[in-house]
């Protein structure tokens, strides 16, 4: 008798060949696709002279640069923020205290 019961019909020793057939052709066209990705990037430097090499990599740290520079602008607009709002909340329980006690 089989692992389903006579009333499935179910041949789990078939069903587990078809499963691991099925990885191993997925796995295989992974490794495939990686290898060919792989190959297409080293080739793809090929063209390219020292000079035009220099320039992109030149853009290249400009682009990162001027993006360091817009983080800290942002972090130095955050810290301003951040004290501003300290700086009201300083003076709206400030003036609470003052309402308070002149309620009394």
């Amino acid at each position: 008798m089989t692992a389903g019961g006579p009333h499935t019909n179910f041949d789990s020793s078939a069903f587990t060949v078809g499963a691991v057939g099925g990885a191993l052709s997925i796995a295989g066209a992974l490794a495939a696709g990686v290898q060919n990705y792989t190959r297409a990037q080293r080739h793809s430097w090929d063209g390219w002279t020292i000079e035009q090499l220099r320039r992109a990599l030149d853009c290249s740290e400009a682009m990162r640069y001027r993006g360091y520079c817009d983080l800290n602008d942002a972090r130095a607009a955050n810290a301003e923020l951040e004290r501003r709002i300290a700086d009201l909340t300083f003076t709206f329980k400030r003036q609470a205290v003052r309402r308070a006690r002149a309620a009394r």
